[in-house]
């Protein structure tokens, strides 16, 4: 397991991570006929998303996603099996398209904290920009900024507390209807949280060590 590459949100021409959920789902692509693959430990989903607001109304605007298959040719292993590349269909009438610049150029924190999508690296094989495509959601988003680089765990999603700037953004049916500085809760908080063991206890009992995973690979909230 590893740190998780986060999606991002722009909000007023500024780029904040997504570091909380609490409602419906947001992008599902299965919904588009797509079945992402993991091509790497820092994005097991095999997709990342960058939303956005039009007229008030939340959109994803662009979508990093690995789609293909892994070949099974006669007398190779398993081990070596080679990953075929499909292209994705067009989604709201946008083509995707390849991207070509080498991973190993763009740091791996920088990546999980701040997204790759600006980046267009080889992270996926498929890229999508200027989507526009409404999302129906409802429920709450927490957004952050600052991220708190001592903080930083190398297992699952950073959670809200660990940024320095946090606001929850509130949806119905896809529309904002309000958006909150929750900073000061989320500091209390963390006030709370930084006196615990940022990392599992390897000696925890494997129902321990389960339980304290599956919270670091959830977004869920609740203030």
């Amino acid at each position: 397991m590893t740190a998780q590459i986060t999606d991002q949100f722009v909000l007023r021409d500024q780029r904040y991570t997504i570091a909380g959920v609490k409602g419906n789902e947001l992008f599902v692509p299965e919904n588009f006929g797509l079945e992402p693959f993991s091509l790497g430990s820092g994005c097991w989903r095999g997709y990342v998303c960058e939303y956005g607001l039009k007229d008030e109304h939340l959109v994803l605007e662009r979508l990093g996603i690995s789609l293909g298959y892994y070949a099974e040719p006669e007398a190779e292993l398993k081990a070596r099996r080679k990953f075929q590349d499909i292209e994705g269909p067009p989604i709201n009438g946008v083509i995707p398209f390849k991207p070509t610049k080498p991973i190993d150029k763009i740091a791996g924190k920088k990546l999980i904290i701040h997204g790759i999508l600006d980046q267009d690296c080889e992270y996926f094989n498929n890229a999508y920009k200027g989507l526009g495509l409404r999302i129906n959601f409802t429920g709450g988003i927490l957004i952050g900024d600052g991220f708190i680089e001592r903080l930083f765990v190398g297992m699952g999603f950073q959670p809200a507390w660990k940024y320095k700037m946090v606001m929850e953004l509130s949806f119905v049916d896809g529309m904002m209807t309000e958006q909150r500085n929750v900073s000061h809760q989320i500091g209390e908080l963390r006030q709370k949280m930084i006196k615990q063991r940022l990392e599992p206890d390897l000696k925890a009992s494997k129902d321990e060590l389960r339980t304290w995973i599956e919270s670091a690979f959830s977004l869920d909230y609740d203030l």
